[in-house]
């Protein structure tokens, strides 16, 4: 029974991550956008252009709640959507290795997601700020790599749509832009300005629109299957 209810489970998961997907992309959204309009009321100076994306958990308490509590969720949804896109990929017998090396991946950056969910950005706190500095290289590191993986996944093996494919490179090479930056105010000394900034919306929107239109596509696609189905049925019993 318990084995049975191991084998339910994965499958609810494969086949439902996409929702999952669409949940996560969402609440992030949401909360992100709040998150900014209770920061601004309390400090107008607040913009994309002079603040990082990670400044949204070092503000106001209600607003780094809500901003944090976006990203938990968005994480947590996430993997279910990477089992689904990666179980899709398998049965479209793309290269093995590909994929071991990709869902390797895919779970990396989930746990780095997940750290700088759970740990806040604190300068002042050095073992705050080192945890959280932990997960941002992994979630990040992973996430440049992983994300360009699924570009050349679905441009070499799996015929999607051409906005799949350029938004999976986008979002792999916005993010590895982030990381390598980091590396460079590291060790050049090299501080963030308005430019670090701006990539560092345009990943975390990057990662957004990754989300959502991977998780559309699983969707339409799971319809159209279960289309064909039914009306090879009707076929048959005629």
């Amino acid at each position: 029974m318990r084995n049975l209810r191991k084998i339910l489970i994965k499958k609810s998961i494969r086949e439902r991550g996409a929702y999952f997907g669409v949940v996560g992309a969402i609440s992030l959204t949401i909360s992100t956008l709040i998150s900014i309009l209770l920061r601004y009321s309390i400090d107008p100076s607040f913009n994309i252009i002079s603040h990082a994306v990670s400044d949204l958990g070092t503000g106001s308490k209600i607003s780094s709640v809500i901003f944090d509590s976006g990203m938990m969720i968005s994480s947590i949804c996430k993997l279910p959507l990477y089992i689904s896109l990666l179980n899709y990929f398998h049965k479209k017998e793309c290269s093995f290795f590909l994929i071991k090396i990709t869902a390797l991946g895919s779970l990396f950056t989930t746990i780095g997601h997940n750290i700088i969910s759970f740990v806040p950005f604190e300068w002042t706190d050095f073992i705050l700020f080192l945890i959280h500095g932990i997960g941002a290289a992994i979630h990040y590191v992973a996430g440049s790599i992983i994300f360009i993986l699924y570009g050349l996944i679905e441009l070499l093996s799996v015929k999607v749509s051409k906005i799949l494919v350029i938004i999976s490179f986008t979002t792999g090479l916005l993010y590895g832009i982030v990381w390598i930056g980091f590396v460079l105010g590291f060790t050049a000394g090299i501080s963030e300005n308005s430019t670090n900034h701006i990539i560092q919306w345009m990943s975390f929107a990057g990662i957004i629109l990754w989300s959502l239109l991977h998780s559309i596509f699983l969707i339409k696609l799971k319809k159209r299957n279960s289309l064909l189905a039914l009306d090879f049925s009707e076929k048959t019993y005629l």
